[in-house]
Order: structure tokens, then sequence, then C-alpha cells
């Protein structure tokens, strides 16, 4: 399982993640604000910008939002595939 290590806020809803593997992905949190409504207070930038990395390598957020860090790994864009200005 893979384990996020920092997590950034991005513009556009996307998050800049570093993960145990010593990789840098993006991961785009649009399609789960579209998908679901669990997810809908990530939709407001000061809440986005509210981001962390818990003890368990979780990427969260204030009252009990987190994603799957494994689920992010795979669904993300490695960062030297993409323009990684902010």
């Amino acid at each position: 399982m893979h384990r996020a290590l920092n997590v950034t806020a991005m513009a556009n809803n996307m998050l800049l993640i570093e993960f145990d593997t010593g990789e840098k992905k993006r991961f785009d949190c649009s399609k789960l604000i579209e998908k679901s409504s669990l997810y809908k207070d990530l939709s407001d930038e000061t809440y986005f910008q509210g981001v962390y990395v818990d003890e368990m390598g979780i990427i969260s957020w204030e009252d009990a939002v987190n994603l799957d860090p494994y689920m992010v790994y795979e669904e993300s864009i490695a960062t030297n595939e993409i323009n990684c200005d902010k």
C-alpha cells in the first residue's frame, strides 16, 4: 500500500502529492466532487487548502473527509508527465 508523505493543494482542485515511493504525482479532485456529495466541501477553495497527510499517510481534511492513498496513487499523473507549475 502506498502512503502519502506530503500534500499541497493547487489551483483547480488539484493536489500535488509526494508518496513513500519517492514519486510526486498530481491528482484531480474535480471528478470526486462531481460524483459524490461526500466530497462537495472540496469545492470550497478555503476548505480545500486545509488538506494534510495524517499519521497513517492518508490525505485528509477536517470533518473526516479523506482519500485512500492507494486509489489516489493509481489515478494520479506523475509530475514528470505534466507541467507542474502552480
